[in-house]
């Protein structure tokens, strides 16, 4: 599990092909103290693990199910990705939950500046509408952010100035309007649903899993159980008022 806020970027040092399948080397821009061999380390919000390290730098290896369903397969050397690791018991959650199974790949429409922050306007597989509401998380190459709006097979975000600053999303990505080829990214889709109601305090209790999505259950005072479960059946639990 990853929360989308990423540590630092990485540098792609180098790839190896390996028929449908790709070995990836990664050189991290930051220290990346400890790494253990079989730890999981999210590339661009792909869940990849590490085959061998020297010092921060470590190699991956990508399946063709992988390939298949991220954008791993445009990255070059000298490439620039998003790296995070995994989430320890304890460590602080400032993002969402995120599992790091890419649902799909999603494509930028349009940009603009808007204050300092840029207006990303995002085209995804329709068959995924149902996993994006507004308010929501969603995971772009790794990076959690909150949708603006949607509606089938399209939604919107805002990427702020340090997010700018700390990822490989800047407005230098998107500002040349006859750039031809439109910046796909690994999208991981409706990991924790948001929920506006009246109250603010709540309990929880784990293993209580009903359908896919998130149910509301009206009780007898008024206020609202909520179930929440993510989109692959990852982990579930009920919010309760209290």
């Amino acid at each position: 599990m990853f929360t989308g806020i990423i540590q630092g970027e990485g540098r792609i040092a180098r790839l190896d092909a390996k028929g449908s399948e790709m070995r990836l080397h990664v050189s991290p821009a930051f220290a990346i103290p400890n790494i253990v061999d079989g730890e999981s380390i999210a590339v661009n919000g792909v869940c990849l693990s590490v085959e061998t390290h020297s010092g921060s730098n470590f190699s991956l290896y990508a399946s063709a199910e992988t390939m298949r369903r991220t954008t791993l397969g445009e990255l070059r050397e000298g490439s620039a990705v998003n790296l995070e690791r995994a989430l320890a018991l304890g460590d602080r959650l400032g993002g969402h939950i995120v599992a790091g199974h890419v649902d799909c790949v999603a494509t930028v429409e349009s940009a603009k500046p808007c204050g300092d922050s840029i207006a990303v306007a995002m085209r995804y597989p329709e068959a995924f509408s149902g996993e994006v509401v507004e308010k929501g998380s969603i995971a772009l190459d790794g990076i959690s952010l909150t949708v603006n709006e949607c509606q089938p097979g399209r939604f919107s975000v805002n990427i702020i100035p340090d997010t700018q600053l700390r990822t490989t999303m800047s407005y230098e990505d998107y500002e040349n309007p006859n750039d031809a080829r439109p910046k796909d990214m690994a999208a991981k889709l409706n990991s924790v649903v948001a929920c506006n109601d009246d109250f603010m305090k709540y309990t929880y209790d784990s293993g209580y899993v009903v359908r896919q999505g998130v149910e509301y259950r009206r009780k007898p005072d008024g206020k609202r159980d909520v179930l929440i479960i993510d989109d692959k059946g990852d982990f579930s639990f009920v919010m309760k008022a209290t």
